[in-house]
């Protein structure tokens, strides 16, 4: 007796409709999976660049450092340098302001000029015009104490040592 129109099939583990939804299934977690590791590579990547780029910022914040030290040492030696440049044009003026002063009347020669004194030595025709036509502009300018020593020479010309010092400022 047969009860069934059709002929027995052999019965599948997994229906058609079954292995249709594991295929898909298997594919979404494969594209899932392969999005992942892409996530992870690109993640450590960027944890790679990020570890340089501190590294290049930490080193460029050295350099600023560097850089600014640098920049202060030069400023101080341009103040240095200005300073210098405006003490020798004042010098320079001083020199010229002092051969102003000295008439025809009186031959240099040795001059010294330092910071606190100046010396000079020449020779004069007589005492009272050195002591008019030099020593009394050169004590009432800049000097505190002023002495000269003459010394008589054979044609009767005087040898003079003039030692001018300035005035000591009291600073507070």
């Amino acid at each position: 007796m047969q009860y069934s129109f059709i002929a027995p099939r052999a019965k599948k583990l997994i229906s058609s409709e079954v292995r249709l939804v594991l295929i898909i299934f298997m594919v979404l977690m494969a594209v899932l999976l392969m999005l992942y590791a892409f996530f992870l590579s690109q993640n450590s990547q960027l944890e790679n660049e990020k570890s340089v780029l501190i590294r290049e910022q930490h080193d460029l914040h050295e350099n600023n450092k560097i850089l600014m030290q640098d920049i202060a040492i030069i400023e101080k030696q341009v103040d240095f340098s200005e300073e210098l440049f405006t003490e020798n044009t004042l010098l320079k003026e001083n020199i010229k302001n002092l051969f102003d002063l000295i008439p025809d009347t009186i031959t240099l020669s040795k001059v010294m000029l330092s910071s606190d004194a100046l010396t000079i030595e020449g020779t004069t025709k007589d005492k009272t015009s050195f002591k008019t036509a030099l020593q009394i502009p050169l004590r009432s300018i800049f000097f505190h104490e002023s002495g000269t020593v003459f010394m008589p020479l054979k044609d009767g010309s005087f040898y003079f040592v003039s030692r001018n010092t300035l005035k000591k400022e009291k600073q507070p």
